[in-house]
């Protein structure tokens, strides 16, 4: 085909190629999985069409021929939201592979781009798969190659399904198995040197037919050979879309920019298609290599309900809808929100698994998710749709309490958060309670919504309830940390079986699960400040984010996949609970470890799970994980920037919390209900300037802003469209907030002068592969009217760069030094000392300022 430019990306990313580092390039209904040096597997869903797809280059030379194995030569990776380009080159030639899967199509498509200087020859082989996803069974297949439309068709016995590969002027096709007459590995040559100079593109077609057998895969294929670049351009556009009509944040860290984007295009790809069973949020991709499961390709419960607040909060609603339905679609009889569907569930009696409904905190988190949908795109016709759905599912989380207690049980329920080993077993996870909390705080919107205020009553009841057990039997005054489950007398969960206990315990570990209850800030404020500082030392926080369990702990395993790895899953809810908890040094470093994901290892895409001691995922991990790429999002959108929606009272609120260096940021095509706002804030030297720009819509919008400032820090006016107001300062731990109501309409804007006050900044390293946690950790800060104290872990022996922006003189600064100063930029090094090799050790650092604090002032 004619050679096409394939158009500009300012997501492209591009670095060395890593031959064993994985790759994939998916659409709603098919996918590529694969490695860096060429080889791949394909599916349409739910069928695995063939596997270990590669190339050997065979080109001739002055000395003869040569055989050039693909992995030996591939130089680049390039990766795009739409495609997926490798390079490959040699002295003699150099050719690009541009993968491609159209949005809608059980297909994929390979451009060769060749530039040959000698005669070459592509040789490629496959193995036929034609099986259905796990744990379905398919019967024998078989392939055949029609020699005059170049194409290898594969047929199952019943002839229901196939798949076709479609290689324009391949030769010398034969079969590597032909012994056993099974024709399972192919092989063929394509002669590519004379594509540059003819200005040509050789395309492969891969084509699965989920039903309609070869018939309808033949039909695809003649179809999406005569229109390739029209769907490359389409797919292209798809993605285009996303970025500009979904919510974008600019800020003055462009990889977190970036990393942003990424994000979304990932979720968006989590969402599939399957004939058979309908359309939802897939959980995540791996190669299968021999077997039948692609990862986590398949449709989960509580993986797509922690995604659609991702998805909510950059405004893509109508997938919201797709993936809640789906839910409802499986929701069992008695109210039970399902945990996993494989995508070949309707092949297989799935009912009869213990896979469908092992879950105990999809329920609750149900609930939440349809509440978040309503009250951030204020769709009251589709939360009466679901209404009955989403009674059903409270109702029966209502029975997870069995023991009268005011907390929802996993003992004969199922797993919450944990789903083996030695955290186990337990009674209530303190994850699940804050998942109770907070559905009972959504359930009592939506019931107030729907007129039904008696039920509204009960929730708030139960809600109060449950966070007064939380208080009282989770919570361990002498260690200042939440337990992370109860384990009672009697009865437990214990993974595949129940385990009975004589006595009743608290286990006491010091865990990621309290940030769960600390996202809605379902926990005591002062005690979860306290949490809050476990969570910010490297007894849980890598550089590469947190850790499930503190390192210090007996059972701490940095390899396991329950009781000591980092999930970036575990980093986004701790980054939500700092910035809730008014601690955004931590948040922001969370925030900013799942970002940098999107450029270390599978290129824009975000790994399942890493290793708690060191920056690598592991070599079973989803290595494109969708929740991990929704924990980019959410700690964005609804921790650092502080947004939080109530479309259907009419109001929004916007409570950033900046790094204390960005003097801007900006957010374009935030949805609130028919409206569009786009909405700029700039900082410099005691003014800041708020616009919010409204495109479409009818009703007037409140808009709150609450701005932070330091203790010391002294507001000194404030104007909203140019008419002076007073600001209402509200106390917060370490802060305090600036409130203005904004009424918009078409176009409004704030401006605030004030006394800058004193802001810390820890400088963000980003660590390489394989590093160990190096970093300084900020625990807490302390103000007082003259001075500020801030407490810190570091290796010990190690020196760290400190950062302090103040107006105020620094008379004297305990346990560090002043290295620089550049006007109100003061750069301290903290030394920790060499009292213990290679660990952590804290020390507070003390700055004493020349003057003190001038009164507040008054209204």
């Amino acid at each position: 085909m004619k050679r096409f430019k394939l158009g500009a990306s300012n997501l492209e990313l591009t670095r060395p190629a890593q031959p064993a580092m994985p790759l994939d390039v998916v659409g709603r209904q098919a996918a590529v999985l694969g490695q860096e040096d060429g080889t791949f597997e394909m599916w349409a869903y739910p069928l695995k069409l063939l596997s270990d797809f590669r190339w050997t280059f065979q080109v001739t030379t002055d000395k003869g021929t040569d055989q050039i194995p693909a992995d030996q030569v591939v130089t680049t990776i390039t990766v795009r939201p739409e495609c997926t380009i490798l390079t490959f080159t040699h002295a003699a030639f150099t050719v690009r592979q541009i993968m491609f899967v159209p949005v809608e199509e059980p297909a994929a498509v390979l451009l060769l781009d060749v530039d040959a200087q000698r005669p070459l020859r592509m040789i490629g082989s496959f193995r036929r798969d034609l099986k259905l996803m796990w744990p379905a069974q398919t019967g024998e297949s078989r392939m055949e190659f029609d020699s005059v439309a170049s194409v290898f068709l594969m047929t199952d016995r019943e002839k229901k399904f196939a798949g076709l590969i479609g290689v324009p002027g391949a030769a010398e096709v034969r079969w590597t198995d032909e012994g056993d007459q099974k024709q399972i590995r192919a092989r063929f040559a394509i002669d590519v040197t004379s594509l540059a100079k003819r200005d040509l593109l050789e395309p492969i077609v891969i084509v699965g037919a989920p039903e309609g057998g070869v018939e309808a895969a033949r039909q695809s294929y003649t179809e999406m050979v005569g229109s390739i670049q029209k769907l490359y351009e389409s797919t292209a556009a798809h993605y285009r879309r996303l970025g500009e009509r979904t919510l974008q944040v600019i800020t003055p860290n462009q990889q977190l920019n970036q990393a942003f984007e990424w994000a979304k295009v990932r979720v968006d790809k989590g969402y599939a298609s399957n004939p058979f069973i309908g359309s939802g949020l897939l959980a995540g991709f791996r190669t299968s290599g021999d077997a039948l499961r692609p990862g986590f390709a398949w449709f989960f419960g509580r993986d797509a309900l922690w995604t659609v607040l991702a998805i909510n909060s950059y405004g893509d609603f109508e997938h919201t809808r797709g993936a809640l339905r789906l839910l409802r679609k499986n929701q069992r009889a008695d109210g039970k929100i399902m945990h996993e569907l494989s995508q070949a569930a309707s092949f297989v009696n799935w009912a009869n698994t213990p896979y469908y409904y092992a879950s105990a905190d999809a329920t609750p988190l149900y609930v939440i998710a349809v509440e978040d949908f309503y009250r951030a795109g204020g769709d009251m016709a589709f939360a009466q749709e679901l209404w009955p759905s989403v009674k059903n599912a409270y109702e029966f989380a209502t029975t997870m309490d069995r023991d009268g207690n005011g907390l929802i049980e996993n003992t004969h329920v199922g797993h919450g958060w944990v789903e083996g080993g030695k955290l186990l077993p337990v009674h209530e996870e303190i994850y699940l309670q804050g998942l109770w909390i907070e559905a009972n705080h959504a359930m009592a919107r939506l019931a107030d919504a729907l007129g039904e205020q008696a039920l509204r009553d009960l929730c708030r009841q139960r809600a109060h309830r449950a966070q007064e057990a939380v208080e009282r039997l989770f919570w361990n005054e002498e260690r200042g940390m939440y337990a992370f489950a109860r384990r009672q007398q009697g009865p437990n969960f214990g993974g595949d079986e129940t385990v009975n206990l004589t006595n009743e315990t608290m286990v006491n570990e010091v865990t990621v699960m309290p940030a769960v209850p600390m996202w809605w800030g379902c926990l005591n404020e002062e005690r979860g400040a306290r949490m809050l500082e476990h969570l910010a030392s490297a007894a849980i926080a890598t550089d590469w984010g947190a850790r499930l369990v503190s390192h210090q702990s007996d059972i701490y395993d940095p390899l396991s996949y329950h009781y000591g790895s980092v999930w970036p899953l575990f980093t986004g809810w701790v980054s939500m609970a700092a910035y809730r908890y008014w601690h955004p040094h931590l948040g922001y470093n969370m925030l900013l470890a799942n970002a940098q994901l999107t450029f270390d290892e599978a290129l824009g895409a975000h790994t399942e799970l890493l290793s708690g001691d060191r920056y690598r995922s592991f070599s079973f991990s989803s290595f494109d994980q969708v929740w991990s790429s929704a924990m980019v999002i959410t700690p964005l959108v609804r921790g650092l920037l502080g947004l939080y929606w109530n479309a259907p009272d009419n109001w929004l609120r916007f409570r950033p919390q900046l790094p204390a260096d960005w003097d801007r940021v900006e957010l374009r095509n935030l949805r609130f209900r028919d409206a569009e706002l786009d909405i700029r804030l700039v900082r410099n030297k005691g003014r800041l300037t708020l616009d919010v720009d409204r495109r479409g819509g009818t009703q007037g919008i409140d808009f709150y802003f609450l701005h932070p400032f330091p203790p010391d820090a002294q507001p000194i006016s404030a104007k909203v469209n140019g008419r002076p107001v007073f600001m209402e300062m509200e106390p917060a731990p370490g802060h305090q907030f600036g409130v203005l109501r904004v009424p918009v309409k078409d176009k409004s804007r704030v401006e605030v002068t004030y006394r800058p006050g004193t802001e810390v900044l820890v400088p963000f390293t980003p660590p390489r592969l394989g590093d160990r946690t190096r970093a300084l950790k900020l625990l807490r800060t302390h103000s007082t009217p003259t001075s500020l104290s801030i407490d810190l872990e570091g290796l010990s022996g190690a020196t760290y760069d400190l950062i302090v922006m103040t107006p105020r003189p620094v008379r004297r600064t305990g346990e560090a030094e002043i290295v620089s100063r550049q006007g109100d930029r003061y750069r301290l090094a903290v030394r920790f000392p060499e009292s213990r090799p290679q660990q952590y050790v804290r020390k507070t650092v003390v700055l004493e300022f020349a003057n003190t604090l001038p009164p507040k002032r008054k209204k």
